[in-house]
């Protein structure tokens, strides 16, 4: 399983323990397509590559960056792709048309893209060096503003942007939170029944964040209040990783032993997924919810891939429950 990247079909005619291998190598960043059909990915030698299909088995290599790489975002629709730099200008590319856009910026260090507007319009990079993000109009290439990220030894998963840019979360080891109005810069400080924090996530709309911890448990809190909704987990194992579906229906989580899809409305989990050996450090749905990606390598060794499973909708759940407890019935 050398950075392998991964698929797990949830259909009942097929063994759900064993996983179908789509490629290997070292995936950077990835992003499905808008109808949950296909993915792309761009890997650190600079290869974007293109997985599609009912079980995302056709491969496709679109086009190489030509050099290697560190940093790289693709827009929620696929059809930009933003190059960071260790100490360069930015870039913008085509996925599209295959070609370079611009260079915009000029950073004296760590600069990476964090964040597309959903029209595709802005672009939020975060500069590591001097913990600023700046936003930028990707019509002019010009900066629109700055605002404080938070220090690098707060960690680089503490922290969440929320996808209208005005909210900044970020939290230390130890549960205290900060969330910052990106518009007034105004603070709210807050210390949270949360400890060995990993990971933050705001859902879609802003309105709820949730965190997830070392010590196997995550939480969901009411953005701005503070108001805690739930806490969740099974406290056996690390959670690296959490994310809302686009509806904010759903909560997953990522553990080195397992993934597990919660119900954010009756706070019960609906379904786990056996990856024994796995660290799920970023962990995200498809727009349409069909489908869930992470991107991890297994804690035996220093390797990184992309995993894909197709998550079943609560219909389907419904309906396998049903099944299951019929056959149970039977004499």
């Amino acid at each position: 399983m050398d950075g392998a990247v991964l698929a797990w079909d949830l259909s009942r005619v097929r063994d759900h323990s064993k996983p179908i291998i789509l490629s290997s190598g070292t995936d950077l960043n990835r992003e499905f397509s808008p109808d949950g059909k296909s993915a792309t990915v761009v890997n650190l030698d600079g290869e974007v590559t293109q997985w599609r299909g009912d079980d995302f088995q056709i491969q496709e290599t679109l086009f190489s960056l030509g050099k290697k790489l560190k940093y790289g975002l693709f827009s929620k629709d696929v059809r930009l792709l933003a190059v960071g730099s260790t100490n360069a200008a930015l870039e913008l590319w085509d996925v599209n048309q295959r070609r370079l856009i611009r260079k915009f910026g000029n950073y004296s260090g760590r600069t990476e893209p964090v964040l597309f507007s959903s029209d595709n319009r802005k672009l939020v990079v975060r500069d590591k060096e001097h913990h600023r993000f700046h936003e930028w109009d990707l019509s002019t290439f010009q900066e629109i503003r700055n605002f404080p990220s938070g220090e690098e030894d707060s960690g680089p998963l503490r922290w969440a942007l929320s996808a209208d840019y005005r909210w900044f979360l970020s939290a230390t080891y130890m549960g205290d939170f900060t969330l910052t109005d990106a518009r007034t810069l105004q603070q709210s400080n807050r210390h949270l029944d949360i400890y060995n924090v990993i990971s933050a996530a705001f859902s879609a709309d802003a309105k709820r964040f949730a965190a997830c911890s070392g010590l196997g448990n995550a939480g969901i809190w009411e953005n701005e209040t503070f108001q805690p909704v739930a806490f969740l987990g099974e406290r056996e194992n690390p959670i690296y990783s959490v994310n809302f579906s686009a509806d904010g229906s759903r909560l997953i989580t990522g553990s080195t032993e397992a993934v597990m899809i919660w119900d954010v409305a009756t706070l019960l989990p609906r379904i786990k997924f056996e990856t024994s050996g796995l660290q799920h450090t970023s962990i995200g749905f498809t727009p349409d919810g069909n489908a869930f990606s992470s991107h991890g390598g297994w804690n035996t060794e220093d390797k990184s891939g992309l995993y894909l499973w197709r998550a079943p909708s609560w219909e389907e759940i419904a309906s396998a429950e049903a099944g299951e407890k019929a056959e149970s019935k039977q004499p």
